[in-house]
């Protein structure tokens, strides 16, 4: 049965809660932006990305209400990646961008640089995935990346994302350098 909600040609993505082994994806709320600042501090995390790490609890609050009012549209949704190992808020995955005219969307994520390694983005982006082939009944999964990240472009790869082209001078660097991006994609019928 499809959990999405058709109206007026348009699918309207629900705060659904998934589970597997390891992890628990759950909306975004601000219950947990402790431990989302926690790692929202982290330098590491923002190498490839265009802002710099937050300095203030209130800087981590305004993006986290960000993605929470995006969750609120028919077009965006944000899932906070909980490890069930440590009960802890370990990082993000979003849905946005969405086309229902081209059964397309993109996809976000950003995994605490603490857990990198372990296996956690994979089984949330498949969890992810699924629930946009299988439930949304989409065509198509977009994700762009820094060309420079390397483990998230290895991580799209084994996921069996393809890479249709670089994005020159997509994204503008905290130093105001511009940098390119890659522009990854999997297809419904690619599994």
């Amino acid at each position: 049965m499809k959990k999405t909600m058709i109206e007026h040609d348009r699918v309207s993505l629900e705060p659904l809660i998934f589970s597997s082994e390891n992890i628990i994806l759950e909306p975004v709320n601000l219950s947990e932006l402790n431990d989302f600042h926690e790692y929202s501090m982290c330098s590491k995390l923002y190498e490839h990305l265009e802002f710099p790490p937050f300095q203030t609890i209130e800087e981590t609050r305004i993006y986290l209400k960000k993605l929470i009012d995006r969750s609120k549209s028919p077009l965006a949704q944000y899932w906070f990646v909980r490890a069930k190992e440590y009960d802890k808020v370990i990082g993000s995955f979003g849905i946005h961008n969405l086309e229902v005219s081209r059964g397309s969307v993109e996809i976000g994520y950003g995994i605490s640089p603490y857990y990198w390694g372990n296996g956690y983005f994979n089984e949330a982006a498949k969890l992810v995935i699924e629930h946009i082939f299988n439930d949304l009944d989409l065509h198509r999964v977009v994700a762009r990346t820094s060309i420079s990240n390397k483990a998230s472009i290895r991580g799209l790869d084994k996921l069996g994302f393809l890479t249709e082209g670089v994005m020159r001078d997509y994204y503008r660097g905290t130093d105001g350098q511009w940098f390119d991006a890659v522009l990854m994609a999997k297809l419904n019928g690619d599994r």
